[in-house]
């Protein structure tokens, strides 16, 4: 990603959640109880935000165009299923 300076917004989401979460486990574990218990409210935000932040960002993209391609195969009233895989997409990568 740093040499062709391309990033994908929902993969870089979900690795610095994966690092703060794994940060907050090693801080409430150092300060947890005798028992071993991590505090509930850490591990609910954390829960919340790794659900939550990636649902907000994906409908924060807009909508591509549908390639022409595409648009010649619909016809009204039917369901159509396309399966591709594009190595230009950032998110497929």
């Amino acid at each position: 990603a740093f040499v062709i300076q391309r990033f994908c917004s929902l993969c870089v989401v979900v690795d610095v959640s994966s690092v703060l979460i794994a940060g907050l486990a090693w801080v409430e574990r150092r300060g947890a109880s005798h028992d071993g218990a991590v505090p509930r409210a850490g591990w609910s935000l954390a829960a919340a935000m790794a659900v939550v932040v990636p649902l907000l960002l994906g409908a924060a993209q807009p909508e591509p165009p549908v390639p022409p391609a595409v648009a010649r195969l619909w016809v009204p009233g039917k369901l159509t299923i396309v399966e591709l895989s594009d190595f230009e997409c950032p998110r497929q990568r």
